[in-house]
């Protein structure tokens, strides 16, 4: 029922793990990941993904299919995502968990409650720190650049590239709590956090090139050592 590298966990720590090379490609039914099909309870660090995730049901990520209860943090997938509902470029459902410090460049695919991130996420979720530059195609609702279907959520200093992914919207964006969508090429153009008009020429001084109500901050309270490292 639950496939991945782990099908599922409950109570553990992973840590470390590259899942790399020609062979690393995964193909399912749902409950799906590259690294973990369900987890629960559990705490997931360091981890990139490269290989082509593929699902013909629901519940797809690339690194986790269904998560709750548990915390997916300095990760990176760079792998095709694809499957039907519920589908995310690191996590397909989020629920009353956390991730932070997560970077998706891998096209996603479905028809509806998909993102860049996460497809679904509901139950007190937090997701921050997070960027999405890939592609997002679905054929129904609740397609986002980073969050496909998000609610009862806590996003903050979440970006996702609105051109590459073609998608205008994020899933409960907010520039409040930066949460925003901008270009591929403003993003790539910030080299430290707090990116400002003040410390560089990437943003105007009052958000209008960027179709923003005020000035931006790139990368808001952003540790780039730990996303480097994952890049």
């Amino acid at each position: 029922k639950f496939v991945g590298l782990f099908s599922y966990i409950d109570g553990a720590e992973i840590r470390n793990l590259r899942l790399t090379g020609s062979l690393m490609f995964v193909s399912a039914d749902g409950y799906t990941g590259g690294l973990i099909g369900y987890a629960t309870n559990s705490q997931i660090s360091n981890i990139i993904n490269t290989g082509s995730i593929q699902g013909t049901n629901d519940f797809i990520g690339g690194l986790v299919g269904y998560s709750t209860s548990s915390e997916i943090s300095n990760s990176l997938n760079t792998g095709s995502v694809q499957g039907n509902s519920n589908i995310g470029g690191l996590v397909g459902y989020l629920s009353d968990s956390r991730i932070n410090n997560a970077l998706n460049t891998g096209p996603v695919q479905g028809t509806g409650s998909l993102g860049g991130v996460v497809g679904r996420s509901l139950a007190s979720s937090q997701i921050s720190n997070s960027l999405s530059t890939g592609r997002v195609q679905g054929s129904s609702l609740y397609v986002g650049g980073l969050g496909g279907l998000i609610y009862d959520v806590i996003s903050s200093n979440n970006y996702w590239a609105t051109d590459a992914s073609n998608q205008s919207s994020g899933g409960q964006e907010s520039e409040a709590r930066s949460y925003i969508g901008l270009t591929l090429a403003t993003l790539q153009c910030a080299i430290q956090a707090n990116t400002t008009s003040d410390n560089s020429d990437c943003v105007s001084n009052d958000g209008s090139t960027e179709g923003l109500t005020a000035a931006a901050t790139l990368f808001n309270d952003w540790d780039l050592a730990t996303a480097d490292g994952q890049a």
